[in-house]
């Protein structure tokens, strides 16, 4: 009975303490805010990464098919130039980092069979030097891709996220195609 009476008197505190609703609504804010927001922060990394994968898949399109036409044989556009068309295309939306995150690599190859791309980020360290700029001439096979490397924001989905080192994503776009047989040029 002693007992039970002791308890009582210990309990009687918490049990007025869980009814008083005062505050209440910070401290569910305090246990559902900090996960909200971090899935509103992810949400908004995995919305930027789209559009950024969106903008290279679209610029690395239009750039091998003016590598298929011959436009950019014709014109004797350099790498650097290539490049330049790439970013470009990606930064009509949102600015992009070309200078130091945008990698292109063309190849062209004798027959479809032959075409192995190597992957330059695949062992976790990616090497510029791995790329190559060879656009081929009428009707050679060619392999257009392109490389972004996508610095993460988000610390806490870095490693999720990520592929490379740093905590950053190599994003890529890879196209194959035969080039057209365009007409030779007249000399």
């Amino acid at each position: 009975m002693v007992a039970e009476g002791l308890l009582s008197r210990l309990l009687k505190p918490l049990q007025a303490f869980s009814r008083r609703k005062e505050g209440a609504t910070a401290l569910e804010f305090a246990l559902v805010g900090p996960p909200f927001f971090l899935l509103l922060m992810a949400l908004a990394e995995v919305a930027v990464m789209s559009v950024v994968q969106s903008n290279l898949n679209f610029a690395m399109s239009e750039t091998a098919r003016r590598i298929r036409t011959g436009e950019i044989q014709s014109a004797g556009l350099s790498a650097a130039d290539v490049k330049a068309e790439v970013c470009r295309g990606m930064s009509r939306i949102m600015p992009v980092d070309c200078r130091n995150d945008l990698f292109v690599d063309v190849r062209k190859f004798s027959q479809f069979a032959d075409v192995a791309g190597n992957d330059p980020g695949g062992d976790g360290v990616l090497d510029p030097g791995e790329f190559a700029y060879d656009p081929g001439v009428a009707s050679d096979i060619v392999l257009a891709r392109g490389f972004y490397r996508w610095q993460v924001f988000t610390p806490f989905f870095a490693g999720v996220f990520a592929n490379l080192p740093g905590g950053d994503r190599l994003m890529t776009s890879a196209i194959m195609f035969r080039n057209e047989p365009w007409p030779a040029p007249v000399t």
